[in-house]
């Protein structure tokens, strides 16, 4: 009897906590995405859809944090599309946040390789560099060598990096090369950047050959202003 008992209790108790864990669970469709994933997953869908505009418009919308899923993928998405809108300084703040935030570049449903990135911020720096005088285009300047140096130490044998971090460092040199304080170093900075220019090459695409071009003669001739540059 009181072996009975015992099984009875036992039997109402299992009854209960599959009951209990039956009320409690949560149908797999009911289980909400990560906040993040959903407005990565539309951000994605437009932006292979080519609607940049529609991103453009949405970029405060899309506000997200280093520390949630997918952060890094929107800021490149965003980036992506100011850029091909010419809207540059929104492209070089998103895509350089974006390249900061990646460890590794391999995104499900995108195609968005590093290269692509830093190219894009790469002019995205260049034309607004442009837009600026004085202080704020040197700092900007800066901000392209050092961008240009990091894609070359990961990317060492892409002309791009090359070329833009000597594109770059020429430019800062302008008032060095106007009025050499040290010519020994001078001509052997300028040197240096036309053998790894000379390397290399010019980057991808005819439309940086002339520049590229334009860029060994210009080096070229500083080196002819510079007492005893060989």
């Amino acid at each position: 009897m009181l072996k009975y008992r015992i099984q009875c209790c036992l039997s109402f108790f299992l009854l209960e906590v599959i009951s209990f864990l039956t009320a409690c669970a949560v149908p797999e469709k009911m289980i909400s995405e990560p906040a993040i994933l959903k407005p990565l997953k539309q951000v994605k869908e437009d932006w292979h859809d080519k609607k940049y505009e529609t991103i453009v418009t949405q970029e405060k919308d899309l506000a997200c944090q280093e520390s949630e899923e997918g952060c890094n993928q929107i800021h490149l998405i965003i980036g992506d599309a100011c850029f091909k809108m010419a809207q540059y300084p929104c492209a070089a703040i998103h895509l350089d946040t974006g390249i900061q935030q990646t460890k590794t570049w391999k995104f499900d449903d995108l195609e968005f390789p590093r290269t692509q990135a830093y190219v894009n911020l790469f002019e995205s720096l260049w034309a607004i560099q442009k837009t600026k005088t004085g202080d704020e285009a040197h700092q900007i300047m800066i901000k392209l060598f050092d961008t240009a140096k990091a894609f070359h130490a990961v990317e060492p044998t892409h002309p791009a990096g090359t070329y833009f971090q000597s594109s770059a460092y020429f430019a800062l040199l302008q008032p060095e090369i106007a009025r050499p304080v040290d010519p020994v170093q001078l001509c052997q900075n300028l040197n240096e950047m036309l053998e790894a220019l000379e390397k290399t090459g010019a980057p991808p695409g005819i439309r940086y050959l002339t520049s590229y071009r334009q860029l060994l003669s210009d080096i070229s001739g500083a080196k002819q202003g510079v007492r005893g540059c060989l």
